[in-house]
């Protein structure tokens, strides 16, 4: 008759080797999958070269993903970003760049500081 200290201990081992076991099975099974981290064009380089209190607006405005990527690297003050609720400037200025580039919306721009216009993250237009 075996002891009852060995089959404690014999079931305790066996237990730690099958959910190590099935730790490792689940975590092997599933790679991690990377996505393809979109190409920066001339124009991130163009914004980084801007002065540092300088504030740009993407057009149209989207919060895309490509644009805080690109916001990494150059380090801009930049409107239509990603957080967990939207300020009351982020919904003013969405409904406002439906009108873009109408007069109204050019005001609005210049009145809370944003200096500078992307326009499909291929042209940089200065607000005068």
């Amino acid at each position: 008759m075996m002891h009852k200290t060995y089959i404690s201990t014999l079931l305790r081992y066996t237990l730690i080797i099958l959910l190590t076991g099935l730790f490792l099975f689940e975590t092997y099974i599933h790679p991690p999958h990377y996505s393809k981290v979109p190409e920066l064009t001339d124009i991130v380089w163009q914004i980084k070269s801007l002065p540092d209190n300088s504030v740009i607006i993407h057009y149209p405005f989207t919060n895309n993903m490509k644009y805080q990527l690109w916001s990494i690297y150059h380090g801009k003050r930049m409107v239509n970003g990603y957080a967990s609720f939207a300020p009351q400037l982020y919904k003013d200025a969405r409904n406002m760049m439906r009108k873009y580039p109408d007069k109204a919306c050019i005001d609005w721009l210049k009145d809370n500081g944003i200096t500078h216009v992307v326009v499909e993250g291929t042209r940089l237009i200065k607000i005068k």
